[in-house]
């Protein structure tokens, strides 16, 4: 690859011409197709494009009423009210002039009255087709009115309400329906509203308390055209200032989404300007001081602009169009592009010539970008287009970055030889070259931060809260607070949208999304609901109900209603033929009805604010009055109900930014193992790409615990961010690391070179980022604190921590003349110490369960307590003991320790610590403290394991280790058991004989035993091994007779232990006497029993050894030994004892266990045949 690049840049070196045409015709090229990019300005492309969400986004897209812009004009003095004619003739010229200005171009439509022809309207709409408004209920109340005494009675009360004044009004009525059989229907025009929170006068909206008139208008444009919409705020809000300069008295307000939506990109416009202004003056003048070269700015932004064009020229051949905010949030990306440019004007310092600065830098930062775009590519999988945009624009830019870095930067770089250098770049080169990894103040500062960061991330939260990253300027948030007191601010309106593919889909969702609400208001969840959904029938039911219609009106029934009502009316002096338009209404044929959503159409007036068709979709609205503290009640009714949009803003906002924090999770993990194995790919070695990854993730949780710590929440912008900092970061490690292995392989320092280039990346970023400090929008302050913080833990952790590891595991052997640590050789190196460790602990731990076995024994609780603690207490000094060889070889591996041990005083430390660990567990003195105490209160048979098959395994392994391991100290530790070997003998032999508890006469008896056993160890010979096995096998049948015995007797005798107790054993049990004496005589060693053999052996060893005076020592104490023996034997047989213990008779598989026991002590001695067959298994030093 770099090969590859030095080749093309020799070739146009070569053919100068050739090269200015290539980068020409690129930049024409792609300029060509990139200004064929549309460019979307939707917001909802932010929103999850999942299944679920399709219809939130159209809804979001096409619903009317959330574009609205609400005028007030109210007095300006609240003590003095104006009068509300005075509202009336300024809102009447406010329209007139709007109108003018804007209507059509930039204003759909303005309401500032009601049409009172609506209301006959209305009328004729409801009897034009009643049959298909009619229900079950009214034909109910059919069948009780039709009747003779119904139509009577109806007929008085026409009669009645004729006479009185407001006779006039109900003529026409009377004599259009004089059976009332609409009034029911017409009831349902008020399911049109809620309860009136306002009034009408002289035809025009007032709030309920008369003080302020109400105007709505209505833009062409949606909320999200900011900029299209930007020049009718304008418009509205001269034309305000010009009604309050002609009307003092009169204050003009106004709010809505698409004001808020122009202040937010007027802001954020505003704020861009000034900060990028301010960032870009101090990035030239401190690039200009640096370089000392007029060319060094547009050298370095160029390659940016390239990476730019580049990414929108594919974009067209990808998708034809892209998101403008994704290209704005896009820029963020320039950092790191910038990065890659300052990486080569700052390297050219260290080289002689051109192909030299291709072949160091080509590698890391084709390395760098392809893990870079590793992490951007990760924002393709999520479910919002916008995010999915943004991923796709900054990984391609950094594409074309990377190869104008490669291909066309070059030739316009220099060697070192005609390069200047300024007194400030010196000065940054020196402080780069510092090793700060040295410095063990900082890396333990960071160490210990990234401890304390390691529980404050814990507390980073994701702000759902769209509203607090709103930007809205007093004159807004004023209008806001008055409306909310104009209308009921403890109960919201919300709107629930029914949506379908067509109308006949949609009304059917929307009857039972009505039937739901209905339900709802019954339980008393929701105050209210407003709908259409009496008017907005499906074809289908509007079949079934005109059937019903006809079958109902039978020739005879209308006959039938005629003759009764006509007597009726005769009666109440009614004029013949009063009713035959009633007739001919009745026998008009009915038809379907087909909504049209033409504003000029009486239906389209009526129901034109209820229904929306509109991008293959139509949307029928309900509106609900709710308290906020049903809302989560109500909303979990539908939230199964994909056909069902809830439309309210903090709800909507709220479920809209958790569906992008879900989509964070996705982001990090797939960015985490793009990069990866990107890094994995690229250096084909585990090990370093753990090098070059650990400082990534060291650094986020240093970001997030500092996020913690100070209260910094994420949120949808600065979530962003985050993808841009661990791209960053990535860079970063990846040069640090390059320049790590550069000085290990060939010596050269490049590092110092990649570390003024990080300065200087970081340095831009900072600016760039850090200067944002000063917006006054809070999503851009959002940004600003987190990208500071993130950069400095990325520099910080890329300084320090990266070549720290790097040393340890790859200088630092090296320059010992050992190999690299390997991640195999770690795996293989803690497998085996946990192997080992954990072994020795599970003998460890279940045996304290076992000793307070009996819990509610005074002695087996005091038993389990000191036998853990002990346990606790040796576990800590081995495994201290352990971490000192670690630090002192950097291995657990038995065969490499054994390679590395040099006899320091810190390894012969480790080694007292390590061995102190297992003398606890074989009972050597001085660790020993627990033995007595334990053998006593533990049970009999836990008592017996201890002795022997917990004793044997640990002195077994100490042996192995101590030979395999610790061979090159063979002299430190054979002087160490030599004084354990006397203790152990001597102390245990001595505390015997004052003994009374056969049990704690054992334990001194088994610690004495251990000291024998070490015998074997110390010659460290393949006879000490086959001897220490020898026996370990002896002392076992030995040591499991007599506690078999002793749990035998414990047993049958209510307890007794004791020694007194043994007094006459002999007269009433003699077989286990005897048994009892044929052990004690094993384990003192007298001849012909195996214990003489075992004993002759490991005196045998230890003396070839050279350990002449220990095995003097040892037989002197095998005498002693002997005496305390004999005192149980004496007991037994010649003690008088007025109460022995009575005649016993044992179960079966006791006496088949001692029987073994003593075939043990009999035979093991005489068959050579055993201890040859362990001889041919056993190894030595």
């Amino acid at each position: 690859m770099t090969q590859f690049f030095i080749g093309l840049y020799d070739y146009f070196e070569r053919h100068k011409i050739l090269f200015y045409l290539s980068l020409i015709s690129c930049v024409l090229l792609m300029g060509f197709f990139a200004l064929q990019v549309r460019f979307e300005e939707n917001i909802t492309q932010f929103f999850p494009d999942t299944k679920d969400s399709q219809n939130t986004i159209k809804v979001f897209d096409n619903l009317k009423i959330k574009d609205k812009i609400i005028i007030m004009l109210s007095s300006a003095d609240t003590c003095h009210r104006v009068e509300p004619d005075s509202l009336i003739e300024a809102a009447g010229q406010l329209q007139q002039t709007l109108t003018e200005k804007a209507g059509g171009k930039l204003i759909k439509g303005i309401f500032a009255q009601v049409d009172q022809s609506l209301v006959q309207g209305a009328t004729d709409f409801v009897y034009e087709h009643l049959p298909l408004f009619l229900t079950d209920t009214d034909y109910q109340r059919f069948d009780s009115l039709l009747t003779e005494k119904g139509i009577q009675a109806t007929m008085q009360k026409n009669y009645t309400n004729l006479l009185s004044p407001a006779g006039i009004a109900l003529r026409s009525y009377i004599l259009r329906d004089p059976l009332g059989l609409g009034s029911e229907a017409l009831k349902h025009l008020q399911d049109f509203q809620l309860e009136a929170n306002y009034e009408i006068y002289d035809e025009h909206i007032f709030s309920k308390d008369g003080s302020t008139l109400l105007m709505f208008i209505t833009p062409v444009f949606s909320t999200g055209s900011t900029g299209k919409n930007d020049e009718l705020i304008k418009i509205l809000e001269e034309e305000l200032q010009h009604i309050q300069g002609e009307s003092p008295a009169i204050r003009a307000e106004y709010f809505g989404g698409p004001s808020v939506g122009v202040y937010n990109a007027r802001q954020i416009k505003k704020d861009t300007i000034l900060t990028s202004s301010l960032a870009l003056l101090i990035i030239i003048v401190f690039i200009s001081l640096v370089f000392k070269r007029k060319r060094s700015i547009p050298l370095i932004i160029t390659p940016v602009l390239f990476g730019g064009l580049f990414a929108l020229f594919l974009i067209f051949f990808i998708k034809g169009s892209i998101s403008a905010i994704a290209v704005g949030a896009g820029s963020a990306v320039m950092g790191i592009a910038l990065s890659y440019s300052i990486h080569m004007l700052a390297h050219q310092n260290h080289v002689s010539t051109v192909q030299q600065l291709i072949k160091e830098i080509a590698y890391p930062l084709t390395v760098g970008s392809f893990t870079t775009i590793g992490a951007f590519m990760g924002l393709i999988f999520t479910s919002s287009d916008l995010l999915r945009d943004f991923g796709l624009f900054a990984s391609l830019a950094l594409v074309g970055t990377t190869l104008f870095c490669l291909i066309y930067l070059p030739h316009f770089l220099k060697g070192q030889a005609d390069v200047k250098q300024g007194c400030i770049l010196r000065i940054i080169e020196k402080i780069n070259a510092y090793s700060y990894e040295k410095n063990k103040w900082l890396v333990g500062g960071i160490l210990l931060i990234t401890v304390i960061c390691l529980f404050t991330s814990q507390k980073v939260g994701f702000n759902n809260d769209m509203m607090s990253l709103n930007y809205e300027p007093q004159h807004l948030k004023q209008s806001e607070e008055k409306l909310m007191q104009l209308f009921d601010s403890d109960e919201k309106t919300v709107l629930f949208v029914s949506v379908g593919k067509d109308m006949n889909q949609a009304t059917e969702t929307y009857a039972m999304t009505n039937q739901k609400l209905l339900a709802l208001k019954d339980q008393g969840l929701i105050k209210d609901y407003a709908s259409a959904s009496q008017f907005l029938i499906s074809p289908q039911e509007q079949q079934l109900r005109l059937k019903k219609w006809k079958d109902y009106w039978t020739d005879e029934k209308q006959q039938q209603i005629r003759e009764q009502l006509e007597t009726a009316a005769a009666e109440y002096r009614f004029r013949p033929g009063s009713f035959d338009p009633f007739y001919q209404w009745l026998n008009q044929p009915f038809g379907e009805y087909h909504y049209t959503a033409q504003e000029d159409d009486l239906s389209g007036k009526l129901l034109n604010e209820w229904q929306t068709s509109a991008d293959s979709i139509t949307m029928l609205i309900s509106q609900i009055r709710i308290s906020d503290q049903n809302k989560e009640t109500v909303y979990q009714h539908f939230s199964k109900d994909q056909d069902v949009v809830i439309f309210d803003r903090s709800y909507f906002a709220n479920k809209w930014v958790s569906a992008i924090n879900d989509d964070f999770y996705l982001i990090l993990y797939i960015s985490s193992f793009l990069i990866f194995f990107a890094l994995w790919f690229s250096y084909g070695r585990i090990e370093l790409t753990l090098m070059s990854f650990l400082p990534m993730l060291v650094s986020w949780v240093i970001i997030l615990g500092l996020m913690g710590i100070l209260g910094i929440e994420f949120n949808i912008i600065n979530i962003i961010l985050s993808t841009f900092i661990f791209g960053i970061g990535d860079d970063f490690s990846i040069f640090i690391m390059d320049g790590l292995q550069n000085k290990y392989r060939t010596g050269q320092k490049v590092l110092n070179s990649h570390k003024t280039a990080i300065f200087f990346s970081a340095f831009t970023t900072v600016v760039g980022m850090g200067a944002l400090v000063f917006a006054k929008h809070p999503a851009l302050q959002s940004i600003s604190l987190i990208s500071i913080l993130g950069m400095i833990a990325v520099v910080l952790v890329a300084y320090t921590i990266q070549p720290l590891i790097f040393r340890f595991f790859i200088a630092g052997p090296a320059s010992k003349g050992l190999p690299p640590y390997t991640l195999i050789g770690l795996i293989r190196t803690v497998l085996l110490f946990l192997l080992f460790f954990i072994g020795m602990e599970l003998a460890s731990v279940p045996m304290a369960c076992l000793v307070a076995f009996d819990k509610y024994k005074h002695h087996s609780a005091e038993a389990g307590a000191k036998y853990i603690l002990c346990a606790l207490f040796a576990s800590g000094l081995m495994l201290y003991g352990i971490s000192f060889f670690y630090g002192t070889t950097g291995t657990l591996y038995f065969d490499d320790m054994a390679a590395r041990i040099t006899g320091s005083p810190l390894q012969v430390m480790a080694m007292v610590f390590f061995f102190a660990g297992l003398g606890f567990k074989i009972s050597l003195v001085p660790f020993h403290l627990w033995t007595a105490d334990t053998y006593q209160g533990a049970p009999t048979a836990v008592t017996s394991y201890l002795s022997v098959v917990s004793k044997a395994s640990a002195a077994f392994v100490l042996m192995t280790v101590l030979m395999k391991v610790f061979g090159p100290m063979v002299g430190q530790w054979q002087t160490l058991l030599y004084a354990v070997t006397v203790l152990s003998i001597t102390v245990a032999n001595l505390f015997a004989i004052r003994q009374t508890d056969l049990k704690r006469f054992m334990a001194f008896s088994s610690i004495s035993q251990a000291g024998y056993i070490m015998l074997a160890v110390i010659g460290g010979s393949a006879i000490g091994m086959t001897s220490l096995v020898f026996y370990v096998l002896v002392y076992m049948a030995a040591n499991l007779a007599v506690f078999g015995i002793i749990s035998t007797i414990e047993q049958h005798s209510g307890g007794k232990v004791g020694l007194a107790d043994y007094n006459g054993l002999y007269r009433t049990n003699p077989k286990l006497a005897l048994m009892m004496t044929l052990a004690l005589f094993s384990l003192a060693g007298i001849p012909p029993f195996a214990g003489f053999f075992s004993k002759f052996f490991v005196f045998a060893a230890a003396f070839k050894g050279g350990f002449h005076l220990l095995v003097f020592i040892a037989l002197v104490n095998t005498v002693v030994s002997l005496y305390y023996y004999l005192l149980v034997v004496k007991a037994m047989y010649i003690t008088p004892n007025e109460e022995p213990i009575a005649p016993l008779r044992s179960d079966r598989y006791t006496r088949l266990s001692l029987a073994l026991c003593m075939a043990g002590i009999l035979l093991l001695g005489v068959f050579s045949v055993v201890y040859d067959s362990i001889n041919v298994f056993s190894f030595g030093l």
